[in-house]
């Protein structure tokens, strides 16, 4: 028991004369470990300031859109009997949709644009108020007013 009685003064002896290692600190910590929060009212803010953003770039990219007329023709209370002539087409201008870009008349209740035809006549030209046609046969040209 003497063997065991002195190993274990040994032991203490040894443990009394190593230096003490100190505890280690506890790690510093942030403030608060949760992730930041965005207020709903900060991203709605930026939303909308987005799509406006967006929109005017848009607005200013492709412009302002062209306008568009349209004529619709209207006929007289009392019709009055039309000028019979041998160069008259006899078709009725019965509506203009007019867009700079692409405009259309509706002959006889057709819808045509510039270049289209319509028996023996090519559709010339398309004005808000009237429509020319050209004969293909012989080249002349006639106006029909709205």
């Amino acid at each position: 028991m003497s063997i065991v009685y002195d190993y274990l003064k040994q032991i203490q002896a040894s443990k009394e004369t190593k230096k003490p290692v100190p505890e280690p600190a506890p790690p510093i910590s942030s403030p608060s470990k949760r992730s930041p929060r965005i207020s709903f009212a900060l991203v709605a803010a930026v939303s909308i300031a987005a799509i406006v953003v967006v929109g005017i770039i848009v607005y200013l990219l492709f412009g302002r859109p062209e306008k568009t007329i349209v004529k619709v023709y209207q006929p007289a209370a009392s019709p009055q009997p039309a000028k019979t002539e041998r160069s008259d087409p006899g078709y009725v201008l019965e509506g203009i949709i007019y867009n700079p870009s692409r405009p259309f008349a509706i002959i006889n209740g057709k819808m045509l644009e510039k270049g289209s035809r319509i028996g023996d006549f090519e559709v010339a030209q398309i004005t808000p108020d009237s429509v020319s046609l050209k004969d293909a046969r012989d080249g002349t040209s006639r106006t029909i007013q709205l």
